[in-house]
């Protein structure tokens, strides 16, 4: 299913730990070399400035594309000429990989465009006047998974998360038999089952190439599970207006409700990541409180924007100094130290290096891998 070739994948992993286990010292300099020699990668995957280039100059030539075919066919039929365009781009984007490009910029830009061009034809060619907002996300959740699958792309994992749920959102609005509270609430239902979803998943032993991708998307439907609880979001529904305040809490009596998941819930989130050591959950809990200090203040004005800056600014500086001071030492686990062991599977590493001394390639193990890069992926940075 995956386009990219996968030795060049594992070798990439290798290299990665091999860099890292360098840094640490845990192999000579020597074998170093020996073995990021051993294991060529053969991808391009230039600097980053490289890639905006590379990712421009594929965007024009898509545009000039679409236009010459416009001219063409005096756009008889749009839907009809933007389904040729986007299968000649994913042609050009398969015949991109299988030269050997991997966040270039180049399969980036073409990933992007199949996608618009898939769901913007669709919609033409279907003329979807009623419920558009559901075919809408319908048609953008197919081809976001599949380029997910297909390309391990870790944006378009995050885009078929959304989609995936603004389908059900908007899906379940056109049903009558729901009241609009119920419906936020099955979304966060539908937010925390694909959390629980994503993370069994990541924990499969075939996901290796996969683990970035999967990761993101489960820091993704943590926010979207706050998303659909938070009140201003759902005041904002009904109207965005804070007179709507007394609106929302009579419709259901659920107007309370929200206001305890939009406090709570990033509370939940740090205790958890507290607990579980967890510093996703904790700066995604940070991150919320935010949210969830400026949801009271759009509603309730007790002080002034600037005292409440300035106040808040103070709680900031005071707590940051507070939480170094104490975790100079190590402390439950916690520490402000820079943390020196490594984080590679060293006997891996040992694994390799012994099948290099007798002339055996050994292969990574296959549940150790993990995806994502700049662009997602399957773990390349711009540094090869």
């Amino acid at each position: 299913m995956i386009a990219y070739h996968k030795t060049a994948l594992d070798n990439l992993v290798i290299k990665q730990q091999v860099m890292e286990a360098g840094a640490h010292l845990l192999f000579s300099s020597t074998k170093e070399k020996e073995l990021m020699q051993a294991y060529p990668i053969n991808l391009y995957t230039p600097n980053f400035f490289v890639k905006i280039g590379l990712g421009v100059l594929t965007l024009l030539i898509v545009l000039a594309f679409l236009g010459l075919a416009a001219l063409i066919t005096n756009v008889s039929n749009p839907g009809a000429l933007l389904l040729f365009c986007c299968g000649c781009t994913y042609a050009g984007l398969e015949v991109m990989v299988k030269n050997r490009h991997y966040n270039s910029g180049v399969d980036n830009m073409l990933m992007w465009s199949v996608l618009t061009l898939f769901c913007s034809s669709a919609m033409m060619i279907f003329s979807i006047n009623q419920h558009p907002e559901v075919f809408g996300s319908l048609f953008i959740f197919i081809p976001a998974l599949f380029i997910t699958l297909r390309f391990t792309d870790s944006i378009a994992g995050v885009i078929s998360v959304l989609s995936f749920l603004g389908c059900l959102f908007y899906g379940l609005f056109q049903v009558s038999v729901f009241q609009v509270n119920y419906i936020f609430i099955a979304c966060i239902v539908a937010s925390v089952f694909l959390y629980w979803l994503l993370a069994k998943l990541m924990n499969a032993q075939n996901s290796g190439y996969y683990k970035k991708v999967l990761y993101i998307a489960m820091i993704t439907t943590l926010f979207t599970a706050y998303f659909f609880g938070n009140f201003y979001v759902v005041s904002s529904f009904y109207g965005a207006n804070p007179a709507v305040v007394s609106r929302v809490a009579t419709a259901g009596g659920m107007g309370s409700f929200y206001w305890v998941l939009t406090m709570l819930l990033p509370l939940l989130y740090l205790i958890t990541g507290i607990q579980k050591k967890d510093i996703v959950f904790i700066r995604t809990g940070m991150i919320l409180l935010i949210a969830s200090a400026l949801t009271f203040r759009y509603f309730f004005d007790i002080i002034s924007v600037e005292i409440a800056l300035l106040l808040g600014g103070l709680l900031l500086v005071t707590a940051v100094y507070l939480v170094v001071k104490y975790l100079k030492q190590n402390r439950y686990g916690f520490t402000f130290k820079e943390v020196t062991t490594p984080t590679i599977d060293v006997p891996n590493l040992e694994g390799i290096a012994v099948g290099e001394v007798f002339g055996k390639s050994s292969q990574p193990q296959q549940g150790t891998l993990f995806g994502g890069g700049s662009f997602g992926g399957a773990g390349a940075g711009s540094d090869y």
